[in-house]
Formats: C-alpha cells, sequence, structure tokens
C-alpha cells in the first residue's frame, strides 16, 4: 500500500503513522509552575539528539483549545525541566500522570510518586526512576499541523546533569535487564525492553563485502513471554 498523509487515504481503521516509528522512549518530563507546584506528565515523542554535550528534545502536540502543554509553558518560562526513566515497574504511575487534569495540579501526588531534587536545577525529578536528567531550556520549535491539536511544539533542552542509581549497573554499564524502560508502540500497546530481546552488533569500520546467501540458514527468533524470558528454541 502507499499513501500521502494529509492527501489520500490509508484505507485503515487507524493513521498508522505512529505504529510505524516505533518502539518510541518516553520522555516522561517534569517542571514547575507558577505557583510552585510540580508538573510531571509521559510524551511519547521524545528522542536525545547528540551527545556532546548531550541534548534531548520532547514534542508536546497542543491542547484541543490550542494551549500549549504545561510542561512546555514551564519549561520556557522557568528555563529548566527534568526527565525520568520511564521503565516497567513505574509503568501504571507513568500513565496515570499521562492524566489530562487543570494547570496547577501536582501529577506526582496524583500518580503516588515521591519527588527527588536535583543539584543544579530547581524541579524535582521521579524519585523511583534509576535514571534522571536535569535539563535547561535551550530553545522551542513550532511545527504547524493540520486541524485540532495537530501543532506541536518541539523542546529542545541541554542535559546538565545526570543521575544514575548504581544499583542498575552491572561492570560498569547500565544494565537494561536492572532497568527494564517501557517504550511506546502506537495507540495503547508499549513494550518492555528487555535483555532477553536484545541482541549485539558491532559497526564496521571501512568497506565490507556483501555476506553470502545461506538458503538453509534458518531464521532466528527473540521473544517474550508475559514479560518474562522467552523458551528456549524447540529442537
Amino acid at each position: 500500500m502507499f499513501y500521502e498523509p494529509g492527501k489520500t487515504p490509508h484505507g485503515l481503521k487507524k493513521d498508522p503513522f505512529k505504529s510505524c516509528v516505533v518502539p518510541r522512549p518516553i520522555g516522561w518530563i517534569s517542571t514547575l509552575n507558577t505557583d510552585g507546584t510540580a508538573n510531571l506528565a509521559p510524551y511519547s515523542q521524545f528522542a536525545h539528539l547528540t551527545f556532546s554535550p548531550p541534548y534531548v528534545m520532547f514534542a508536546a502536540n497542543v491542547k484541543d483549545s490550542g494551549e500549549r502543554k504545561d510542561n512546555v509553558v514551564n519549561a520556557e518560562r522557568t528555563g529548566e525541566f527534568c526527565w525520568s526513566l520511564a521503565t516497567y515497574d513505574l509503568r501504571e504511575e507513568m500513565n496515570k500522570s499521562a492524566t489530562e487534569v487543570p494547570y496547577g495540579t501536582d501529577e506526582f501526588d496524583l500518580a503516588g510518586l515521591e519527588k527527588a531534587l536535583g543539584s543544579l536545577v530547581k524541579c524535582p525529578f521521579v524519585k523511583a526512576s534509576p535514571i534522571n536528567f536535569e535539563c535547561v531550556h535551550h530553545s522551542t520549535i513550532r511545527l504547524p499541523g493540520d486541524g485540532v491539536g495537530a501543532s506541536v511544539d518541539v523542546v529542545i533542552g541541554r542535559v546538565v546533569g545526570i543521575h544514575i542509581d548504581e544499583a542498575v549497573l552491572t561492570d560498569g554499564e547500565i544494565d537494561i535487564s536492572k532497568t527494564v524502560p517501557i517504550a511506546r508502540c502506537g495507540g495503547p500497546n508499549y513494550a518492555a525492553i528487555r535483555d532477553v530481546c536484545m541482541f549485539k552488533m558491532v559497526t564496521p569500520k571501512g568497506a565490507v563485502a556483501p555476506a553470502p546467501v545461506n538458503k538453509g540458514a534458518k531464521e532466528e527468533t527473540i521473544g517474550m513471554d508475559n514479560g518474562q524470558k522467552a523458551d528456549e528454541a524447540a529442537r
């Protein structure tokens, strides 16, 4: 199939775009409201942009009323925000913090989450999360959209402080089997990233000859069963 977004119909039950770009890391972003209360919300349009110095971005679509999201307004006003890693153990709390509530509502309290204070910025982050970033606002880009709620604010921030719980380290590296981050997969679907889903490849240096075709080789599959490691393939 082929379609042109916004021009020709895709013919499916729902717009498939968000289910194409997967899995998407979650930007669990916190800021401070004007009255000093905290704001916390997850964004599935999130990414790191570069690493020296490190920058991250989260994209927040405007509300149906046309108003900008609270975290966007707060990040611009205060010049700072924090990011917390959304993990499988914190999935329910992350989902509760996505509830659309009036400005000034503390989503930390709504989700039953304890706050932790950073070293460089004033806004809190999720204490129970094993990895947290302190960020300073760099810029905001508005991308126009087609229709109500489609326009989006892309907020870019420089990471000035990184907190890592040493309990999730193994041999001096972050252990995915201990953090178990979650990611968005379109619609209500999420993925839990576990070590059973991972494989390693080293980026080649220089020219690489095409690999020979082995028609007799069987495709290796990797899967999960209810969040547990997959059973060994039957022989």
